[in-house]
């Protein structure tokens, strides 16, 4: 992982994100099929939603990978993009 000593930026999965972001992803990325839920990061649901929106379509469209929300839980998923 690199880390932009400016801005904080950090390189993951070959992409550069702000730290926020990068927070978010790290969290999906280590629960695995347990999911991760808003409030595991002190996050309101709403602004988690807003971030992963984001994530999944200015971040991780160079991946092979988003981010899916099933029962308030959030997994990092491999597939296609509609």
């Amino acid at each position: 992982m690199t880390q932009c000593p400016c801005c904080g930026a950090r390189e993951i999965m070959g992409i550069w994100m702000p730290p926020q972001k990068a927070r978010i992803l790290d969290a999906v990325r280590r629960s695995g099929q347990e999911g991760t839920r808003p409030e595991d990061l002190s996050m309101s649901r709403d602004l988690f939603k807003a971030h992963v929106w984001a994530l999944n379509h200015f971040y991780l469209p160079e991946t092979d990978f988003r981010i899916r929300g099933s029962g308030g839980e959030y997994r990092l998923v491999k597939g296609d993009y509609p």
